[in-house]
This record gives structure tokens, C-alpha cells and sequence, in this order.
């Protein structure tokens, strides 16, 4: 049998520019790695900002392969969830056929798992309900208002709100017809603009006592003046911009802890235990995340899919099924 001397792959020539369809050579697994075949892969701000140079890091040296995170089939055919190890960040990524994956980035999965949903669950889902069971400590009682509830961030957050006992949960973002999406899980939707405060207190029924906050922006300023005394706000994302006038009175006088979440800080164990927790609720429909599903050939409609903020946006590579 010939052996294969190279694989498709999505390939990103220009910073700013979108990744085109190409090819790379056979990959070759170093020690501590494997060479996989990579199933779905996920679209995230990270590797859109790393695309666009505005990526603290820097990028992997041009041409370079993104995507940092990937459901992907071991050698032995396991299923597993594989991030990390520069992948995408310092080093060609998982947007591709096959990848030589580091043994130590690799979480497995448990056999019949979507790659689409269980890759979606992974930044983005990790993200949404680690800021809420671990940073925030949501617990029985507590009124949870998510800022940007309509990203995939936000989505798992309210639910996961929802598993850690809130009393109620309110979700809050710009889009009307986004906050009517079935898998927007809240007891009271609210769409930003004018009086925001006076109208999330209302959908509340109470002061809210934990704000999770993917925005920055003044959506939080006005939170801040409606939070409940010993209130936790995380702060886990910028979409309205990189700064914003925090007002010293409300952090002051209520005593808020003002908290930031980024998953490069969580501990790995408590990281696999959560994502493998997440992929077992949604495997039995108690956690649902929608996606957008493209074929890698249409790579470049993904690219400016997911700039544009369509729904978790994930590409299937062709790698072995």
C-alpha cells in the first residue's frame, strides 16, 4: 500500500486573511505524541484573534494550520477531545485530516460521542460552566444574570446555573431573536438597550447575586448598580470592548467581588472533570448547545461564519469516521 505523503488541511498564509484549503505533509509523531485523525473541529475567538494578529501571543510562523481544540480518533480508535500543547497557538493546529497531538493534550470519550457537540463543549463550554460551579460558586438560592447569553459561553453558563441550584436565572443579550433560541436555557430573557437595570431587576425578582459577564462594557456598569450586597460579577470576555469605567461606589459600598475567569487558570483535573461532565449531560439531552456544522472544503464561509458571531461554529475535517 502507497503511503500517503500528505493530508488536507485548512491553511492560513496572511495574518488578517482567511485560511484557504490545502494541503500539508503527512504529520510524524514526535515522542510523547500521537498522530490522530481528526473528526470536528471548533471556531473560537482564539484563533480568530490569533489569525487577525491580535492575539497576546503572537501566531505560529506563517503558513500555519489553526484550531486549537478537536475531537479526534486515536491509533486505537478511541474517541478523544485534544487541546492544547501550542496546538494552534505556537505550532501548526488541529484544522486538518490528521494532526500529531501531544499524549498529555488528549482527554478521552466515551464511544458514540458527537465530535461536533462534544468539540463545542470544550473552550467555549468549559468557559461557561467553570465561571459559574468554580469561580463563582453558584449554589441553591442564588439569582444569576448572564451577560451575553446568545454565545456559546453564555448558553452553558445559564445552564449550568441551572444544575447548581439558582433560584432563577436571566439571561441578557442584543439580540431578540437569539434570546428565542431553544437552546437559550432561562427563566426570564431580557433584550439590552434602554433602562436595562430597571428591566433585568424586574425579570429577576431580586437582586442578582452572581453576574457572569462576557461583555465589558456598560451592560456590567448597570449591573453592577442593581447587584445584591456580597454579589460575585465574573468577567470571563470582551465583546463590547477591552475597557470600560468601572464606578468605585457600587464595588465599595455592596462589597462585590469583582472576578476574572480565564480557563488557563483552572487546575487540569478539575478541567477533564467538568468537560467529561458536560459531555455526559449532553449525550443524555440534559445540556444542548447548538452548532453550525461545515465540511472543511468550505473553510474560508466558516472563517467569517463565526466573525460574524453565527452559532458555535464547528468544522468537520473528513478524518476517519
Amino acid at each position: 500500500m502507497t503511503a500517503k505523503c500528505a493530508v488536507r488541511a485548512a491553511v492560513l498564509e496572511a495574518i488578517g486573511a482567511e485560511p484557504v484549503l490545502g494541503e500539508r505533509p503527512e504529520p510524524v509523531a514526535a515522542d510523547g505524541e500521537e498522530v490522530v485523525d481528526v473528526l470536528a473541529v471548533a471556531l473560537n475567538p482564539v484563533d480568530l484573534a490569533i489569525g487577525g494578529g491580535r492575539f497576546y501571543a503572537g501566531h505560529p510562523v506563517l503558513p500555519y494550520v489553526p484550531g486549537h481544540e478537536a475531537v479526534v480518533r486515536r491509533p486505537s480508535g478511541a474517541l478523544a477531545y485534544a487541546s492544547g500543547g501550542g496546538l494552534g497557538v505556537a505550532r501548526d493546529g488541529l484544522l486538518a485530516e490528521r494532526a500529531a497531538v501531544p499524549v498529555n493534550a488528549l482527554i478521552d470519550l466515551p464511544a458514540g460521542t458527537d465530535p461536533g457537540i462534544a468539540v463545542a463543549l470544550g473552550t467555549a463550554g468549559l468557559a461557561g460552566w467553570l465561571s459559574v460551579e468554580w469561580r463563582a460558586g453558584v449554589g441553591e438560592g442564588d439569582v444569576v444574570v448572564v451577560l451575553g447569553a446568545t454565545g456559546a459561553v453564555g448558553k452553558v453558563a445559564l445552564q449550568a446555573a441551572r444544575a447548581c441550584g439558582a433560584a432563577r436565572t436571566v439571561a441578557v443579550a442584543r439580540s431578540a431573536a437569539r434570546l428565542a433560541a431553544a437552546d437559550v436555557v432561562a427563566d426570564a430573557t431580557v433584550e439590552a438597550g434602554d433602562r436595562l437595570a430597571e428591566r433585568v431587576l424586574e425579570a429577576a425578582g431580586a437582586a442578582p447575586t452572581v453576574v457572569i459577564d462576557t461583555t465589558w462594557g456598560p451592560n456590567l456598569v448597570a449591573m453592577l448598580g442593581i447587584a445584591a450586597t456580597r454579589a460575585r460579577v465574573v468577567h470571563l470576555g470582551a465583546s463590547a470592548g477591552p475597557a470600560t469605567e468601572i464606578p468605585s461606589a457600587p464595588l465599595r459600598g455592596k462589597q462585590i467581588d469583582l472576578l476574572g475567569f480565564s480557563n488557563f487558570g483552572v487546575p487540569r483535573d478539575v478541567l477533564v472533570a467538568a468537560y467529561r461532565q458536560m459531555v455526559g449531560l449532553a449525550a443524555s439531552g440534559a445540556l444542548v448547545l447548538s452548532v453550525s456544522r461545515y465540511p472543511i472544503g468550505r473553510v474560508a464561509e466558516a472563517w467569517r461564519a463565526a466573525t460574524a458571531g453565527e452559532a458555535k461554529v464547528v468544522i468537520e475535517t473528513g478524518g476517519s469516521q
